[in-house]
Protein backbone atom coordinates (compact mmCIF):
# COMPACT_ATOMS: atom_id res chain seq x y z
CA UNK A 1 0.00 0.00 0.00
CA UNK A 2 1.56 3.27 -1.01
CA UNK A 3 2.14 5.97 1.75
CA UNK A 4 -0.40 8.26 1.65
CA UNK A 5 -1.06 11.78 3.38
CA UNK A 6 -4.74 12.30 4.51
CA UNK A 7 -6.29 15.54 6.32
CA UNK A 8 -5.21 18.61 6.95
CA UNK A 9 -1.80 19.48 9.09
CA UNK A 10 -1.14 23.35 11.19
CA UNK A 11 2.62 23.76 11.09
CA UNK A 12 3.62 26.41 13.78
CA UNK A 13 7.13 27.58 13.02
CA UNK A 14 8.63 29.94 14.98
CA UNK A 15 5.56 32.69 15.05
CA UNK A 16 4.14 31.30 11.91
CA UNK A 17 1.26 29.35 11.71
CA UNK A 18 0.51 27.39 8.08
CA UNK A 19 -2.14 25.19 7.58
CA UNK A 20 -1.60 22.26 4.71
CA UNK A 21 -3.83 19.64 2.87
CA UNK A 22 -3.15 16.88 1.07
CA UNK A 23 -0.55 17.22 -1.16
CA UNK A 24 0.91 20.10 0.20
CA UNK A 25 4.88 20.79 1.27
CA UNK A 26 6.56 22.92 3.88
CA UNK A 27 10.28 23.31 4.14
CA UNK A 28 11.74 24.79 6.54
CA UNK A 29 15.45 24.80 9.03
CA UNK A 30 13.83 22.25 11.86
CA UNK A 31 16.66 23.11 14.24
CA UNK A 32 14.62 26.29 14.76
CA UNK A 33 11.10 26.12 17.63
CA UNK A 34 8.13 24.44 15.51
CA UNK A 35 5.18 22.19 15.91
CA UNK A 36 2.27 19.97 14.67
CA UNK A 37 -1.33 19.98 15.08
CA UNK A 38 -4.28 18.37 14.56
CA UNK A 39 -6.73 21.05 13.46
CA UNK A 40 -9.70 19.39 12.29
CA UNK A 41 -11.86 15.97 13.93
CA UNK A 42 -10.70 13.38 11.56
CA UNK A 43 -6.96 11.64 10.77
CA UNK A 44 -4.13 13.71 9.87
CA UNK A 45 -1.19 11.46 8.57
CA UNK A 46 1.86 13.68 7.25
CA UNK A 47 5.21 12.28 5.22
CA UNK A 48 8.48 13.73 7.19
CA UNK A 49 11.87 13.45 5.46
CA UNK A 50 14.55 15.40 7.78
CA UNK A 51 18.07 15.99 5.65
CA UNK A 52 21.40 17.33 6.84
CA UNK A 53 21.47 20.56 6.70
CA UNK A 54 23.03 22.65 3.75
CA UNK A 55 25.31 25.01 4.34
Amino acid sequence: MPLRSAGQLEVTIKDQVFLSGVGDTIQFASDQPHGYRNPGPGLTRLLSAVTPPHY
